[in-house]
This record gives structure tokens, C-alpha cells and sequence, in this order.
């Protein structure tokens, strides 16, 4: 048992080490135009691994701590094996019986999720040519959180694209929530036009809403705690009306006395995030902020 736990460890480091260079993982490669497709480890992956070279860095998750195996001993079993026997290993734990497991699909998710920053032209092109991988649904919906940004027309095309309906339904609400957060109408419009059933969209639209509500909760709390912390330090605002108060903060107010050097600002937010999180904030008779959970429903 412990042998073949060893052998899917090494198979899993083997396709972490190979993805690497997309994932994040810090591995080091000859070229830096990388496709993960059938010729892993071949002409278009020339990895140089070592102990040193597939140390896992940054903030990515050490595969050996997500596998449960010391990683120092999967390295030891990749860096053992040719290039072509890394990317045999890579592909079978890659394309094999697990590979729609949820493990795998967290996997695929990030490897596109990074090479699509890079690249969402390459990315999309490759996995254009791949659509039934079985990771499919994860590796869309790392590209659908890159599309989503700039283009949700594209991100809505893609989620139709998933496997799974559940997927679908959460790549479609990523891929219209930043537009939904500026044009909800435009937002909608796009989701009716993308083939989702009509129980599906207002499912999808019922999220989003709750989404933005959440949202503009959050910048109506910072905008009192922020305002509230400027005034202990000495600012001085001109409370006539919250608008007043958000342009403010908005360019940024200075404490005074041993707090002069401090500045206190917020995120500038545009016309629709700012008339939600007005609903949350009242101006209080002495001319502080309180944040109103109710959103002034009551």
C-alpha cells in the first residue's frame, strides 16, 4: 500500500513540477512560451529539474503538503526519472481515471488561472483543441476568471462550454459579475442571450444581486471605519452630505497634530458601487458615519 501511495505521489509531483512554469511553482524552463498539452516534458518543455530547480516558492500550496507526502521525497523520485518518464507519469495522473476529481480540478483550475494572465490568447487557443479533457470544467473556470475582467462575452461563451450544469452556473455568474457590478442591465442581457435556462438565470441573478448587496456592504463599513479612524486622528471633514465625505476620503484626508503625516483614503469606486454603499451609511447628528445594515429598508 505504501508503494503505490508512493507512486501516485510521485505521478502527482510529476505533473505539479511539469505545470509548474504555468501554476506558478517556480520551476525554471529553456523557453517561456509553454503549453501543458501531450508533449509535456518533450521539445516544448525542457525542464530543468533538480532538487533546487523544482522547489515549490511563492504562495502556491507545496504540492508535498497538498499530497500528504514529504516533498523532499517526490522530488527525489521525479528527479530520477527521464524527461520523457516525468511527462508520462504527468500525463497519466493528468488524463487518468481521477482526472475529473475534485483534486484535479483544483489543479487545472490555477495552471489556467495563471496561464491565462499571461497568455489568454495561447490559453484559450490550447484549450480550444482540448475540449474533452476530462479537467475541462476546471480549466475554464481559471479562464473565466481571467475573461470575466475584460471580456464577458467570451467568459459566458466558455462557462457554456462546462460539463457539468453546476459548473456552468458558477462560471456564468464569474463571468458577468464584474460587468454586473457597473451595468447589471447589460449583465443580464448577456446572460439571457448565453443559453442558460430561464430557472438558471435567475438563479444566476439572484447570486449576483446578493453579490453586489455584500459587496457595497463592505465599502459602506470601510468607509465608516476609515472615516472614523481619520477623525480620532485629527482630520477635519465637510460632512454636508456623504457624497461630500466619499470624494474626500476618495482623494484622501490627513490626520493632524502627531498624525499630520497619515493619510486616510478609500478605493475610488465608480457611480453604481458608490450609490449602493450610500444606502448603508447614515451622517449622524454630530457629523459622524454609522453604518445601517438595513440598507435604509426601514
Amino acid at each position: 500500500m505504501m508503494a503505490k501511495q508512493s507512486i501516485c505521489g510521485a505521478a502527482k509531483y510529476a505533473a505539479v513540477a511539469t505545470l509548474g512554469v504555468i501554476a506558478g511553482y517556480g520551476i525554471k524552463t529553456v523557453s517561456s512560451k509553454t503549453t501543458p498539452d501531450t508533449e509535456i516534458g518533450e521539445s516544448r518543455y525542457e525542464l530543468k529539474v533538480s532538487p533546487a530547480g523544482i522547489t515549490p516558492s511563492g504562495s502556491v500550496t507545496n504540492p508535498g503538503e497538498a499530497g500528504g507526502e514529504d516533498s523532499g521525497a517526490q522530488k527525489d523520485s521525479v528527479a530520477k526519472l527521464s524527461r520523457s518518464e516525468r511527462a508520462a507519469l504527468a500525463m497519466d495522473w493528468m488524463f487518468g481515471a481521477n482526472a475529473a476529481s475534485a483534486e484535479h480540478q483544483g489543479l487545472m483550475h490555477q495552471v489556467m488561472l495563471n496561464w491565462a494572465r499571461k497568455d489568454p490568447a495561447g490559453a484559450s487557443a490550447w484549450l480550444s483543441e482540448n475540449m474533452h479533457h476530462p479537467g475541462l470544467d476546471g480549466f475554464i473556470q481559471g479562464l473565466v476568471d481571467v475573461l470575466a475582467e475584460t471580456d464577458p462575452e467570451a467568459a459566458l461563451r466558455w462557462a457554456g462550454e462546462c460539463k457539468s450544469e453546476d459548473e456552468q452556473l458558477r462560471a456564468s455568474i464569474k463571468g458577468v459579475g464584474a460587468l454586473f457590478n457597473k451595468n447589471p442591465d447589460e449583465a443580464e442581457r448577456l446572460l439571457a442571450d448565453s443559453g442558460l435556462s430561464l430557472e438558471a438565470q435567475k438563479l444566476a441573478t439572484s447570486e449576483l444581486i446578493e453579490n453586489v448587496r455584500a459587496s457595497s456592504q463592505r465599502n459602506a463599513q470601510n468607509l465608516v471605519g476609515i472615516m472614523g479612524a481619520a477623525v480620532a486622528a485629527g482630520a477635519t471633514f465637510d460632512t454636508s452630505s456623504i457624497e461630500s465625505v466619499i470624494e474626500q476620503l476618495t482623494n484622501g484626508v490627513n490626520g493632524a497634530g502627531d498624525f499630520e503625516d497619515s493619510l486616510f483614503k478609500i478605493s475610488e469606486m465608480d457611480e453604481l458601487q458608490e450609490d449602493l454603499a450610500k444606502s448603508f451609511v447614515v451622517i449622524q447628528d454630530d457629523g459622524t458615519l454609522s453604518y445601517d445594515p438595513t440598507g435604509g429598508s426601514h
